[in-house]
């Protein structure tokens, strides 16, 4: 009797091979590989708009009697102050689902919505000597306010910022840098919004002899606009440009984001895109690989290959530009195993990147003298950049302290009479917000490229 043998393991491997090649449908998709860890998909869409309407805001009047010039014009002169206090609501109404008013001064008394045609009166701004109300500006006790205030509160602070240097030294509350970190270290970001308009009224706190200054012209007055959600503030800052600002010359309002977030959040790697030239042959797809991830051949002796990509592309805008970045890159070479990731992605300990930032670019770039010692097989390059600080942009924040002037400064304006006052202490105001984000800031990943290659043969 003839007994039949055992299939060799080969054997059987090829017949599994073979059951399983045709038991795969048509056209089906080869399963995606790539190293652990590592995942590609297109990032998001940056939304800029800040969403729907969700959440509540809460607003804040300065109701000093420094704040009565706004309201006390001239007839035909254009109320800008009045208008942007009146629009505030209908702002409000197409980001947050309520929006509570308060008055602001001494202390923080409730406003109801139907009473707001009363700041718009100059009898609102008055100081009472008895109990003091409408004598001082407790911007400190606002922003304490603000900074307990829970995450989905947006709040919006209206005053003319003009802080002395009492203002500035603080209160029991502790001084104003000590108030703003608080704020900021409370997950919030703070916009500044500043909107020159006409003013028939008392300068007060003016350091020296002379405290007060009567002055018909030009001031700024100020929105703070505070939260946790970056694209919800910058949606504020655009409605009030497209609803309250429209006939109002862009030179007469400025806007800077004070955020401790300034990048936009990096959830998945991107391809990288070297920029045209010779340097690229053609492209392969890659083996086990996403279709948005092809080989890309390079030619051989190739000396510029290199990506670029707008800095200002990778954070939100009106924010500090970003600064040291850092590289981590990690080189695997491709081998043919069923085995994955751990026998198709073997590392490989070589450095061929670098990257840095060059006249207002993120500037990616292989090492031409690196790839020559790399072996004509496929190669998959990834490339995280992180942002280590911020640094302080003239462009951004300069008309602080163009737009403001210190105590000892005080009698050289004085004696100019300038169109626009200038405002008390507000370029030390701009400087305090960017030390504490210099102190508090954390790196973060800007980019996260992936790059799939070979040498042409």
């Amino acid at each position: 009797m003839r007994v039949a043998q055992r299939p060799s393991g080969r054997v059987l491997g090829l017949l599994m091979g073979t059951m399983l090649a045709f038991a795969r449908p048509t056209g089906a998709a080869e399963p995606v590989c790539l190293p652990e860890n590592v995942a590609l998909a297109q990032p998001a869409a940056v939304e800029t708009d800040g969403g729907g309407v969700g959440g509540n805001a809460v607003v804040y009047l300065d109701s000093s009697v420094s704040m009565q010039g706004f309201v006390r014009l001239d007839h035909g002169e254009q109320a800008l102050y009045v208008d942007t206090v009146l629009g505030l609501r209908q702002v409000l109404e197409q980001v947050a689902g309520e929006t509570a008013f308060n008055s602001f001064g001494t202390g923080i008394q409730p406003l109801n919505p139907t009473e707001l045609i009363a700041p718009t009166h100059p009898e609102f701004y008055v100081c009472n000597q008895i109990n003091k109300s409408g004598c001082d500006t407790r911007l400190d006790m606002v922003l304490d306010a603000v900074a307990a205030s829970d995450d989905n509160t947006l709040s919006i602070v209206a005053t003319d910022l003009f802080l002395s240097d009492r203002d500035l030294v603080g209160s029991t509350f502790g001084t104003m840098r000590n108030s703003l970190q608080r704020v900021m270290r409370g997950g919030k970001s703070i916009g500044v919004m500043a909107i020159t308009a006409a003013f028939n009224g008392v300068v007060y706190d003016l350091p020296g002899k002379k405290t007060k200054y009567a002055f018909q012209g030009k001031r700024p007055f100020f929105l703070l606009i505070i939260g946790d959600d970056d694209r919800r503030i910058l949606k504020v800052e655009k409605l009030l440009e497209k609803q309250l600002l429209t006939d109002v010359s862009p030179e007469r309002y400025r806007f800077a984001l004070f955020t401790l977030h300034p990048a936009y959040p990096v959830t998945a790697s991107a391809p990288l895109h070297l920029e045209p030239g010779s340097a690229i042959v053609r492209t392969e797809r890659l083996p086990k690989g996403p279709s948005e991830l092809p080989v890309l051949v390079l030619r051989k002796g190739a000396d510029r290959l290199t990506s670029r990509e707008p800095l200002a592309a990778l954070q939100k805008p009106f924010t500090a530009p970003l600064g040291d970045f850092k590289l981590s890159d990690s080189l695997w070479m491709y081998s043919d195993s069923p085995v994955c990731p751990t026998g198709t992605w073997l590392p490989w300990q070589q450095r061929v990147v670098t990257a840095g930032a060059d006249a207002g670019d993120l500037v990616v770039s292989l090492n031409p003298a690196a790839l020559r010692y790399l072996p004509a097989r496929k190669f998959l390059l990834r490339a995280k950049i992180s942002a280590a600080s911020t640094s302080k942009s003239e462009q951004l924040t300069g008309w602080l302290h163009d737009w403001g002037f210190s105590g000892d400064q005080v009698d050289k304006v004085l004696k100019q009479k300038p169109d626009m006052f200038p405002v008390l202490n507000l370029g030390q105001l701009g400087d305090s917000l960017q030390s504490i984000i210099d102190d508090e800031f954390k790196p973060v990943t800007v980019a996260d490229f992936l790059l799939a290659f070979r040498k042409d043969e």
